[in-house]
C-alpha cells in the first residue's frame, strides 16, 4: 500500500510569453502607490503581476494498494493472482484579482474551481508452465486480464467579486449569481463510463538447446470504448532467433545472433464515449438539446503490426553491438470528422480513416576498455533514423493543411501538410524574399515579398491557396529528425570515474512561433518593447506573417548528464567498506544554432490555445515541428552525493 499527497502551485506558462514583450525599462510597480505598472497594449501584461496578482494551485490525494499470490499446483505449474487498486481525487482552483489586467478585471475579479475523482482496477490471473525436455525447455503462460477505471468531475467559474480577500473560497459571493448574464456563470460535471478492457492472452517460450530461440504470444482483448460490433480484436506475435556461433565457427567473432519477429497491438482513444452519441445543451431560445456528435458503432482498435530483422553480434572482447531494421505499419487510427448531415444528423462522428507507414533502421554499438595509460574508456553509440508516410487518410481527402498558427492575427494560417503517399513532417508554407517599404498615413510599413514559386508571374500567399495549382507555397523543412543519436562515455582513473552522456538529433526543423509572432515591429499596433531580435530579423519588417523565415534547422548536440565520482580510501576507517562522493548535473548544456527556447523535435503539436488546445487532448502526430510559445525552459539540476557502504 502507499499513500500520496500533493499539493501543486502550477502558476502560469503564459508570464514568459509576456516577458518577452514587455518592455524591459519599464518599472515593475508604480513607485508612488505601489501598483503594478501595466502598458494598456493589446495581448501585452506586466509578467510579474501575472505572478503574484493570480493564484492557479491544486491538489492530489492518491491511494494504491494491491496484492499477489503465487501457488504451485504441482511441479512446474504455478498460478498467479494479481489484484491491485488507485483511488486519485484532486482539485484545482485559480483566481485572477480585481485589478489583474491578466484575466481579472474585466470580470471584476475571476474565480475558476474543480475537482475530480478517478478509480482504477485491475485483475490478473494466470497459469504458467515450464518443462524441460532433453535439450529443449518450454515455458508456456496462459490467463485472463481485467481492468476497469472511471472518473467524475465538476467545474465552476464565476465572477464579479465584492473583494480579493477570499480568493476561490467564496463563490457564494459572486455577483454573476444576480447578473443575469448566463454566459458569465460556466458550470459543468460530467462522469465517464465504466471504462472496461477484458482480454485473454496466452504466451510461450521455446529454447532449442543452446542455439536457436522461438516465443510467441495472442491476447484477445475488448473494450468498451469501441463501436459494440468492433469491441474485441485480436492481436498476434512471433519472434525467431538463432546464435549462429553455435552451429558455425567465425572465429573473429564471439557473438553472432540474428533474430526476426513479427507482432501486431491495439490502442485504444485516450478519451471515453467517442463511439456514442454526444449531445449538448443550449440555452438560446428558451432551451434546446443539440446533437453535437454522432455515435459510430462500427468503430474499432487503431491497430501496430510491426516487423523487424535484427543482428547481436560480439568482435573480440571488445566492440559489441546490434543493429535493427523494422517497418511498423498503424491502421485504423481515429479521427473526427465530417460526414453527410442527412445520415447523421449532428455532421461530424470519429471514424477509423487513416493509416502510416513507418520504416527505421537502430545501430547500437559499444566498445569495452581502451587504454590510454591509466585512464580506461568505453564508449558506446546509438544511432537511429525513420520516416513515416501517410498511406491513407480521410474518404475523399488527398491533402491537408493542418497546425493553425493562431492569434494574435495569424488565424487561419496553418502550417504543415500532410499528403496520402507522402512523409509525415512536411512543413509548409511560402519563401520570404525580402522586405518591401510602403508609407500609409505618414507611417513607414515593411512588408514582406515572396518567391514565386510555380513560375507563372504571379505570387499567390494566400491562406486559401496553401494547396492550389496556383499557390506559391512548398515544403519549409520537416519535423522528423533525419538522424538521432546518443553516444555514453565512461572514463576511469585511479580512483575517478565519470560519466558522460551525450545526445542529438540532426536534419529536423521547427517553426519558432516567438520569432513568428514578435520579431516583426509594428508601429501601428502592439508597439511593444523587448522584442524577439535575432541575427535572422529581417530588417525593416513590421508585419508579422507566416513564411520561411521562421522556419529554422534546429540540430543540436546535448550534454544530457554528466557525472564524476571519486572513491575515498576506507582502509583505516572502522565500520565502514566504501565510501564515494560524486557531483552530477543535468541538461549541461546544448549546441545548437537554433535560436528558440529549446531544439528538441516537437513530434506532436500541442495546439495554438495558449496551455495547448488541440482537440480531444494529447497533441496532434501528424503536424510535428511546431515551436509554441507555451514551451518553457528544460531545467539544469545539480546534485551533489555521498554514498556510504557499511561493514
Amino acid at each position: 500500500m502507499s499513500a500520496t499527497t500533493r499539493n501543486i502551485q502550477n502558476s502560469f506558462n503564459e508570464a514568459l510569453r509576456y516577458a518577452v514583450l514587455f518592455n524591459p525599462t519599464a518599472p515593475i510597480r508604480f513607485e508612488d502607490t505601489g501598483e503594478f505598472y501595466q502598458a494598456i497594449l493589446f495581448d501585452n501584461f506586466n509578467p510579474v503581476a501575472i505572478l503574484e496578482q493570480n493564484v492557479n494551485e491544486g491538489k492530489r490525494k492518491t491511494i494504491n494498494f494491491g496484492g499477489k499470490v503465487d501457488y504451485e499446483v504441482l511441479k512446474g505449474l504455478t498460478v498467479t493472482a494479481n489484484f491491485g487498486q488507485q483511488f486519485e481525487s484532486g482539485m484545482n482552483s485559480e483566481y485572477y484579482s480585481r485589478s489583474s489586467l491578466f484575466r481579472g478585471l474585466n470580470r471584476g475579479g475571476l474565480a475558476r474551481r474543480g475537482a475530480s475523482d478517478r478509480t482504477f482496477s485491475l485483475f490478473e490471473t494466470y497459469a504458467t508452465y515450464s518443462k524441460s525436455f532433453g535439450n529443449a525447455k518450454l515455458d508456456i503462460t496462459g490467463g485472463y486480464s481485467f481492468q476497469e477505471d472511471k472518473f467524475e468531475d465538476i467545474f465552476i467559474e464565476m465572477g464579479n467579486f465584492p473583494s480579493d480577500a477570499l480568493g476561490f473560497n467564496a463563490l457564494q459571493n459572486a455577483g454573476d449569481r444576480i447578473s443575469g448574464l448566463a454566459d458569465n456563470v460556466n458550470i459543468s460535471s460530467s462522469r465517464s463510463p465504466n471504462n472496461r478492457i477484458a482480454a485473454t492472452f496466452a504466451r510461450f517460450n521455446l529454447t532449442l538447446g543452446k542455439g536457436i530461440f522461438v516465443n510467441g504470444s495472442v491476447r484477445r482483448e475488448g473494450s468498451t470504448k469501441l463501436g459494440e460490433d468492433n469491441r474485441f480484436g485480436v492481436f498476434p506475435a512471433l519472434g525467431v532467433g538463432a546464435d549462429l556461433k553455435q552451429f558455425i565457427s567465425i572465429p573473429s567473432f564471439d557473438q553472432l545472433k540474428v533474430r526476426v519477429g513479427y507482432g501486431v497491438t491495439g490502442s485504444l482513444p485516450g478519451p471515453a464515449g467517442l463511439a456514442q452519441d454526444l449531445y449538448g445543451y443550449s440555452f438560446t431560445g428558451g432551451g434546446a438539446v443539440v446533437k453535437l456528435r454522432d455515435a459510430n458503432k462500427d468503430l474499432k482498435w487503431e491497430q501496430k503490426s510491426e516487423i523487424n530483422v535484427g543482428v547481436d553480434f560480439g568482435l573480440k572482447g571488445r566492440l559489441t553491438g546490434s543493429l535493427d531494421v523494422y517497418q511498423r505499419d498503424i491502421s485504423d487510427f481515429i479521427l473526427e470528422r465530417e460526414v453527410d448531415a442527412s445520415v447523421y444528423l449532428s455532421g461530424c462522428r470519429f471514424e477509423n480513416v487513416g493509416s502510416l507507414q513507418t520504416r527505421g533502421v537502430e545501430l547500437s554499438l559499444n566498445y569495452n576498455n581502451i587504454k590510454f595509460g591509466e585512464v580506461s574508456w568505453t564508449p558506446g553509440l546509438v544511432l537511429s533514423s525513420y520516416k513515416t508516410t501517410l498511406t491513407d487518410f480521410l474518404p475523399g481527402v488527398t491533402e491537408q493543411m493542418r497546425s493553425e498558427l493562431g492569434a494574435p492575427g495569424q488565424n487561419g494560417t496553418f502550417m504543415v501538410r500532410v499528403a496520402v503517399g507522402e512523409q509525415i513532417g512536411q512543413i509548409w508554407g511560402p519563401v520570404f524574399t525580402g522586405v518591401e517599404t510602403n508609407v500609409r498615413d505618414g507611417v513607414t510599413y515593411g512588408e514582406p515579398t515572396y518567391k514565386d514559386i510555380n513560375g507563372d508571374g504571379t505570387v499567390n500567399v494566400s491562406q486559401g491557396s496553401a494547396l492550389a495549382d496556383d499557390g506559391d507555397f512548398t515544403e519549409l523543412g520537416n519535423g522528423i529528425p533525419a538522424i538521432e543519436m546518443g553516444w555514453s562515455n565512461q572514463f576511469t582513473y585511479k580512483r575517478w570515474d565519470v560519466n558522460a552522456f551525450f545526445r542529438g538529433a540532426f536534419g529536423h526543423s521547427l517553426v519558432n512561433n516567438f520569432r513568428a509572432f514578435y520579431e516583426p515591429i509594428d508601429p501601428g499596433a502592439i508597439n511593444s518593447y523587448n522584442r524577439v531580435i535575432t541575427d535572422k530579423a529581417a530588417a525593416g519588417l513590421t508585419t508579422a506573417k507566416y513564411s520561411s523565415l521562421y522556419v529554422e534547422k534546429a540540430d543540436f548536440l546535448k550534454l544530457d548528464n554528466l557525472t564524476v565520482g571519486y572513491t575515498i580510501p576506507t582502509d583505516k576507517v572502522k565500520g565502514i567498506q566504501s565510501l564515494r562522493l560524486y557531483g552530477n548535473v543535468q541538461n549541461a548544456f546544448v549546441l545548437t544554432k537554433y535560436t528558440g527556447i529549446d531544439p528538441e523535435p516537437v513530434l506532436q503539436d500541442a495546439g495554438s490555445a495558449d496551455n495547448g488546445g488541440f482537440q480531444g487532448g494529447g497533441g496532434d502526430v501528424l503536424a510535428p515541428g511546431i515551436d509554441r510559445r507555451n514551451n518553457y525552459f528544460t531545467s539544469r539540476t545539480f546534485t551533489v552525493g555521498l554514498t556510504i557502504g557499511l561493514k
